[in-house]
């Protein structure tokens, strides 16, 4: 039996738009605080659901022992 390592790369896509208002003081502040409080605000996908839009690739395979 032989071991390999592979290296991968597994992407997840998902495009959520969506407004919200917000009381700041200026337009820094207010980036700011939707940028630091993104859960409180649900403003990305939580969802585990698969999907096409998630991409799994197989970037390479080494052999690192043999049995």
């Amino acid at each position: 039996m032989n071991t390999y390592k592979i290296t991968y790369t597994y992407i997840v896509t998902t495009i959520k738009t969506g407004e919200i208002e917000i009381e700041a003081e200026n337009a820094d502040e207010a980036r700011q605080e939707v940028s630091d409080n993104q859960r409180e605000y649900d403003l990305y996908d939580a969802s585990s659901e698969i999907d096409e839009s998630r991409t799994f690739e197989i970037d390479d395979l080494q052999e690192v022992s043999h049995g």
